[in-house]
């Protein structure tokens, strides 16, 4: 027959969900196979080294920036929606293009679990 579980309730980290099903007249079958599931509810850590809030920037040759910083290994790094590679250290870079004024850079770093930590860094460039 078919079964289904609507309210398990999974501690944090690992845990191993197997089922042993019982008969009217209680004799229980062997356990099934065990599946492993990963509980992850903490978003990432994230610091951002360059550029930092309030940042002035100011010439043509500073137009083009430098981002960087550290989050947790195997995350996704967005800088203002664009892709960024992360190493097997969580450091990320990339460079960005500046347009003039005041602007927002918004990094969101998504972790496997879908736990999302965003930051948002407010620059000013005068050509």
């Amino acid at each position: 027959g078919e079964f289904l579980f609507s309210d398990i309730r999974l501690a944090s980290g690992s845990n191993e969900l197997y089922v042993v099903a019982l008969d009217k007249a209680k004799n229980a079958s062997g356990p099934s196979g065990t599946l492993r599931v990963f509980l992850d509810q903490i978003p990432p850590e994230l610091t951002i080294d360059s550029p930092s809030q309030g940042q002035v920037f100011s010439g043509q040759a500073n137009k083009n920036i430098q981002i960087s910083g550290k989050s947790e290994p195997e995350v996704s790094v967005k800088v203002n929606n664009r892709a960024l590679v992360v190493d097997e250290e969580g450091k990320f870079e990339g460079s960005l293009s500046l347009a003039d004024g005041e602007q927002e850079i918004k990094v969101v770093v998504t972790d496997q679990a879908g736990n999302i930590t965003e930051q948002v860094i407010k620059v000013i460039f005068n050509p």
